[in-house]
């Protein structure tokens, strides 16, 4: 058996990101034959026990108390501004805690740990400078392209500025912290063959993404709503709500000539101020918002829609969607990095134009409706279990134990 830690950030309930997911799915497969110690924020949720349910990933849980900012408050206006002066990007200062740190520290002096983790490139900020057992960076984006796609989009002077200021500090916080692992786990091997050729990494591992097939499969007593489409993902998310508007805004409007009577239930956690404006009053638009279940929401439509423009990594609800048998239109950056092929799989297109048109075929041609579902479903059931990527994670992590030791033993 195993013995390692997790540092992080938040604990994983409630599971409302693709990553806390892709997380949940390994580590709740992990833990059963490993000892998992999971370090985290307690600060979630008002009501919400962040550690109700972590016996379902770890045998131990040690929290943090650290609470970030919320949008609009004085205190995140003044952390901006002080971030002015920071060679980290705002998005990693705000994560900086001590006592994370201290903790950590604490953790890596026990005689009998094997390895670190570090889930998510930003909860390096808080990593001990002085290690001693080997160390995993769990990468689930390229944080810096996600930075540098925003700053292209920007069309504002100031706005522009900013955000060229926080990819350019993005893209040196990461390549530093990336290569203080020992190993770095992508989700795809895009992100890998970029963080080599950005970063100069030598030991970057891709794994698959993971979907619980089992949790993710359809009831057979729910019917799909005629005409509808969803949109799920984290809304207070800079890529979902630019993606969203994207196709509230030019897509939707051809949709809704050819199909009058289409509907687009938009779900997801804490919708920001800016995206509640502008879906009111927005004919055939539904903010559906947070909700306990998605899989009635996925499943209760004809098709989700990923009109992403910016992004990294692999997109979970992509999978989740397709295991639940509901067909799938993305752009190529909302699938990038998943071995999906346009037409047997997925539908892929760009411009508002192509993307109406196949989401109208979609919502139209019942038959190929069905078929894409069925053969996505198959696939990901197929190839994409949690237990057998979990399984190759492992893996990854005891060959890097294996190779540190033996260049310590080495020299």
């Amino acid at each position: 058996m195993s013995k390692s830690v997790w540092l992080t950030t938040d604990f994983l309930h409630p599971m409302d990101r693709g990553g806390k997911i892709r997380t949940y799915n390994i580590l709740k497969e992990l833990y059963r034959h490993d000892e998992v110690t999971y370090l985290g924020f307690d600060g979630q949720l008002p009501g919400e026990d962040p550690l109700k349910r972590v016996c379902e990933y770890c045998q131990r849980a040690i929290s943090v108390t650290h609470r970030q900012a919320g949008r609009g408050e004085i205190r995140f206006f003044t952390e901006l501004a002080a971030n002015l002066f920071s060679p980290l990007p705002y998005s990693v200062a705000k994560l900086r805690s001590q006592e994370s740190a201290e903790k950590c520290a604490v953790e890596l002096k026990r005689g009998d740990l094997d390895y670190l983790v570090v889930d998510f490139v930003h909860a390096a900020v808080n990593m001990p400078s002085n290690v001693p057992v080997p160390t995993i960076l769990f990468q689930h984006n390229v944080e810096a392209v996600i930075w540098e796609r925003l700053y292209q989009q920007q069309t504002n002077p100031v706005t522009r500025k900013y955000y060229e200021l926080q990819w350019r500090r993005m893209f040196n916080f990461e390549r530093d912290a990336c290569r203080r692992f020992d190993t770095v786990i992508a989700v795809s091997e895009n992100d890998a063959a970029k963080m080599r050729a950005d970063y100069g990494l030598s030991h970057v591992a891709a794994i698959p993404t993971a979907v619980d097939t089992d949790y993710f499969r359809p009831d057979p007593n729910l019917t799909r709503t005629p005409h509808s489409l969803v949109f799920t993902g984290s809304l207070d998310w800079t890529p979902n709500i630019d993606g969203l508007r994207w196709f509230i805004d030019l897509v939707m409007p051809i949709v809704a000539r050819a199909i009058p009577n289409v509907k687009l239930n938009v779900v997801g956690r804490n919708p920001r101020s800016d995206l509640v404006a502008g879906i009111k009053g927005r004919s055939g638009i539904e903010l559906v918002g947070r909700v306990p279940d998605v899989r009635p929401h996925v499943q209760g439509a004809i098709a989700s829609v990923v009109p992403l423009l910016v992004g990294g990594g692999t997109r979970m609800k992509i999978f989740e969607s397709l295991a639940l048998q509901t067909p799938v239109v993305s752009t190529t950056i909302g699938a990038e990095g998943l071995p999906l092929d346009h037409g047997k799989h997925i539908l892929i297109a760009d411009s508002p134009e192509d993307f109406a048109r196949e989401t109208i075929n979609v919502l139209s041609d019942s038959a190929n409706s069905t078929g894409l579902g069925l053969r996505g479903a198959e696939f990901v059931r197929e190839k994409f279990g949690t237990a057998a990527v979990a399984r190759e994670f492992a893996t990854i992590c005891h060959e890097t134990v294996d190779r540190v030791r033996r260049a310590k033993s080495a020299r």
